[in-house]
Parts: structure tokens; C-alpha cells; sequence
């Protein structure tokens, strides 16, 4: 694939720039800045199995509802961003600590906020969900990122092979973008434009006998449209509506909780 200046020059920003090496204390992955901002932080959208091995549910006791509850337990992992020299040559990298601020394990997506309260200047750009029908085709040429196999960001280039493949009732994209391990939470961009349109999640496996072997040029994505609902779900408002910010959202999240609370105990 051939690009010129400017299409390069938005490769870096848009794409390598804001890609990310995830790490937790069991195990890692990518990820890719998303959002950043003075007011609301620095957030980092992945993989949910890359920072399973960070929650964990427990019983505790609850004081109020006057019985054991099960509560999810968040360890705080490291997000690697990467430095350059001549534009594209990675010299070193700079870990943040960073907390999980949502997850679903269904959905396969985590959502994580930076401790460094610095905005960050390079922030991938998701593709809009209105219009999407119009704009993402199949054989539309994609790139893949990732910081796989403990490297540096690695871009690899394919096209969109499949729509809607349902594994475990979830639809996936497909692209023939290789993809190897480590490259779960990183990013496949649309190459018209360089907006992301989902995150490389599974790899598709032939099984022969007692083995398994990886066919890595057929990446299952996790659809751009599967991200927006998340955010919905998850009340985090401030990702799909600039005038609403992050402290507003976890305020919400509380009200919300109470309300649970307050349900439960009204029931007794």
C-alpha cells in the first residue's frame, strides 16, 4: 500500500500515534487513545480479556442492605505510550498508571482512564454510527495496529472480508489484516479516512486433530457500532456529547447506584 505525504502524515497521527501497549500484572495487550481532554482525562479503550486478569468479583458485606453482595474488584494496570524519532521510529516508551472505569465481558470492550491528568495531543477518531451503512463496505481496504508480541506498534494492511459473523450472539467484522497475539484492543482503521471502526479482538483458529493452529490473516473485529453502544450502556455520556463531562457521568453512575440500593432494601 502506497501513501502519499499527507494520507502518511494522517497514518501517524490518527493511527500510530494514539496506539497503546496495555498491561496488567498477569498478562497484556493494545489499546488506543480515544479521548482526552483537560476537563474530562485521558481514556484508553480495549479489549475486556486484555484486563481480565486486573478484576476480580468478590462477596463483601453490605451495611446497608444488611447481606453479602458480590462486588468487582478493579487492580490498576499500565498504559505504554510510545516515543519516535524521525517520525516512525520507535526510541522508547513511558508507562501510566491507569484504573478501569468500565467493562463488559460479553461485549468484549473495557474502557480506562489515565492517573496522568495531562491531555494527551494524538486521539484516534471513531467512525460515526449515522451513515455507517453508506460508508463501510466489503473489500474496503483497512489497516490494523497493535503493540503484538511485546514490539512496538505494528500496522499491517488487509480488507474488510466479512459483516456480521456471530460468535457467542455477538457480531463481529472480519478483515484479512494479519493479526497476531497482543494485538487484541488495538485498532483497525478505515484507510479512506483513518477513523477507526473497531478493535481487533479474536483470531480465527483451524483446528486439525489435538492442535490448533492460528490463521492470522482473519482477524474478528469488534465493530465500531458495538463500541457506541457500550458507551450508551455504560452512561458514559461524555464520549457521544461534548457538552456532558466525565464528572457528570460518574454522578449519574452513583444516582444510579443508590436507586439499586434503595430498590434492594425496599424489597426486604
Amino acid at each position: 500500500m502506497q501513501l502519499t505525504e499527507q494520507e502518511y502524515q494522517s497514518f501517524l497521527e490518527k493511527a500510530l500515534y494514539p496506539c497503546v501497549r496495555v498491561r496488567t500484572a498477569q498478562a497484556g495487550g493494545s489499546g488506543q487513545i480515544v479521548h482526552s481532554s483537560e476537563r474530562n482525562g485521558t481514556f484508553c479503550l480495549t479489549c475486556q480479556h486484555v484486563v481480565d486478569g486486573a478484576i476480580s468479583i468478590k462477596d463483601e458485606w453490605s451495611s446497608i442492605l444488611q447481606k453479602e453482595v458480590k462486588k468487582d474488584v478493579r487492580s490498576e494496570v499500565q498504559v505504554e505510550f510510545f516515543r519516535y524519532s524521525y517520525q516512525d521510529r520507535a526510541t522508547g516508551s513511558e508507562a501510566i498508571k491507569a484504573d478501569i472505569v468500565a467493562y463488559d465481558k460479553n461485549e468484549d470492550i473495557a474502557l480506562l482512564r489515565l492517573k496522568d491528568p495531562e491531555p494527551r495531543k494524538y486521539v484516534a477518531t471513531m467512525m460515526p454510527k449515522e451513515g455507517i451503512e453508506g460508508r463501510l463496505n466489503y473489500f474496503d481496504e483497512v489497516v490494523t495496529i497493535g503493540a503484538a508480541m511485546g514490539h512496538p506498534p505494528i500496522a499491517t494492511v488487509g480488507n474488510i472480508c466479512a459483516f456480521n459473523d456471530i460468535i457467542d450472539n455477538r457480531d463481529y467484522m472480519q478483515s484479512t489484516a494479519p493479526s497476531i497475539f497482543g494485538n487484541s484492543g488495538g485498532a483497525t482503521f478505515h484507510k479512506a479516512s483513518w477513523e477507526l471502526i473497531g478493535m481487533p479482538a479474536r483470531i480465527a483458529v483451524n483446528m486439525s486433530g489435538f492442535s490448533a493452529d492460528a490463521i492470522t490473516h482473519l482477524g474478528y473485529i469488534v465493530p465500531c457500532w458495538r463500541v457506541w453502544d457500550f458507551y450508551k450502556e455504560q452512561m458514559l455520556e461524555f464520549l457521544l456529547d461534548d457538552s456532558v463531562t466525565y464528572d457528570e457521568c460518574m454522578e449519574r453512575i452513583e444516582e444510579r447506584r443508590r436507586k439499586v440500593e434503595e430498590e434492594e432494601r425496599r424489597k426486604k
